[in-house]
């Protein structure tokens, strides 16, 4: 898919995201889902997350994978990101054997902001689900080209407490070859 450019304000609304339509879509395992578009400008990548989720709790979140188009396998170009509903979860970079957290420094420049619509962590309420934005700087993606690999994972977590991880068809978190194609040219 195409990442647009975009004038985006990280601010927990998407009333900036009106023109953006490209987006991942998760959730065939669990009530949740979750569409995660992408936008871009000169300095940063952004990323729209928006689930649908009855029952929000602090151990739901999607993760984003991001890999340089050229890579078939996990290398120190490829970055993890978690988002939830509180926001930044996680972030990282392969280092070979796992994800490694970025610097305090890259964690401080990764710019979010996540407004759940419902109540965390309350089962006696329906909520609707939680939004989250996502500013990443493009100096952080290492990336040799205008396309990156790109895969969403959804974890929810339901009544009953399992989490329940879902993701873009049979792809694997792990092989990077076979993720979604990411324009940002």
């Amino acid at each position: 898919i195409d990442a647009p450019q975009a004038g985006i304000r990280v601010d927990g609304k998407n009333a900036d995201w009106a023109d953006v339509t490209d987006a991942f879509f998760v959730g065939s395992e669990t009530q949740a889902q979750a569409a995660v578009r992408p936008a871009k400008d000169d300095d940063n990548l952004y990323f729209l997350v928006e689930t649908l989720d009855s029952v929000v709790t602090a151990k739901d979140g999607v993760e984003i994978y991001l890999g340089d188009w050229a890579s078939e396998q996990l290398d120190s170009n490829t970055l993890k990101l978690k988002v939830g509903p509180s926001g930044l979860m996680e972030a990282g970079r392969f280092d070979g054997s796992d994800f490694a957290a970025l610097s305090d420094a890259d964690m401080k420049a990764i710019k979010v902001k996540a407004t759940v619509q419902g109540t965390l962590d309350n089962d006696d309420d329906e909520d609707t689900g939680y939004l989250v934005e996502l500013s990443l700087p493009r100096s952080l993606l290492k990336a040799t080209n205008d396309r990156l690999q790109c895969h969403i994972v959804l974890k929810n977590q339901d009544e009953g407490g399992t989490v329940v991880e879902d993701s873009m068809s049979d792809i694997r978190w792990n092989v990077p070859d076979e993720w979604m194609t990411l324009n940002l040219g």
